[in-house]
């Protein structure tokens, strides 16, 4: 299984490029100075691994591609504040991929898995830096941030 996250909205949200992954230009870059630098905060649009409409019924998917540092989730922040609507909603997934024991069970085990998710819902003028590590800094899953 692997760990995903994504970011659902009812509105388009601007793409952000790590510069320890992608040139000034969106080229991709290929060399790293160190490993974690692949995991450095990158919002991008669509989702590359998964069909996220079991989870979100919201039409804009983007990839949120971190693993979480203080760093990171300042900047995430940053880019929320800056790019999130009020009173529009926007959702923050975390999920494990395959969590499913087999296709013919697929939307059953989702449904299994979403009896647990843990939940969070704050207006965006509610949200804080304290209140966004709170929720990011977990691998407990599935979790669900709205802000509207």
């Amino acid at each position: 299984m692997s760990f995903y996250t994504f970011i659902a909205c009812e509105y388009e949200l601007p793409t952000l490029y790590s510069s320890k992954l992608h040139k000034a230009d969106g080229t991709k870059i290929t060399t790293f100075q160190y490993e974690d630098d692949l995991n450095d905060l990158e919002i991008t649009p669509g989702s590359l691994y998964y069909d996220v409409s079991y989870y979100t019924k919201l039409s804009k998917i983007y990839d949120l591609n971190f693993r979480y540092t203080e760093d990171r989730c300042q900047r995430l922040y940053d880019y929320l504040i800056n790019n999130c609507k009020n009173f529009k909603k926007c959702e923050i997934w975390s999920i494990w991929l395959a969590n499913c024991s087999s296709k013919k069970n697929f939307h059953n085990d989702i449904s299994k898995e979403l009896e647990n998710l843990k939940e969070v819902s704050l207006s965006l003028s509610e949200l804080t830096f304290d209140k966004l590590k709170k929720v990011l800094d977990s691998y407990e899953t599935p979790r669900k941030l709205l802000l509207y």
